[in-house]
């Protein structure tokens, strides 16, 4: 019996390994990732200078619950966004 479950322990122990090493190289990242940027959103507020994942930068004018207007040039020029789109807060 102490040979079979040694025989078990080596054939299901490579499997535990690599399953370990897969939620500490890809899953928990992400996991931080995503909590960081709901806490962005979350924490975003008139004023804020921000920039898109596409590339636009702008200033937060109105937050709504999933929205975003952001002015986007000196003129005056508004989008309205999804809170999703906002890629981070700059700091200047």
């Amino acid at each position: 019996m102490n040979e079979q479950f040694q025989l078990i322990l080596l054939n299901v122990l490579p499997l535990l390994v690599l399953l370990l090493v897969a939620y500490f190289a890809i899953i928990r990242p992400g996991q931080k990732r995503a909590k960081a940027q709901q806490q962005l959103m979350n924490n975003l507020k008139r004023g804020d200078k921000i920039v898109t994942i596409g590339g636009i930068h702008g200033t937060v004018r109105a937050v709504d619950i999933k929205t975003l207007t952001i002015a986007v040039n000196s003129k005056g020029q508004e989008l309205i966004i999804d809170k999703e789109a906002v890629k981070s807060i700059r700091l200047s």
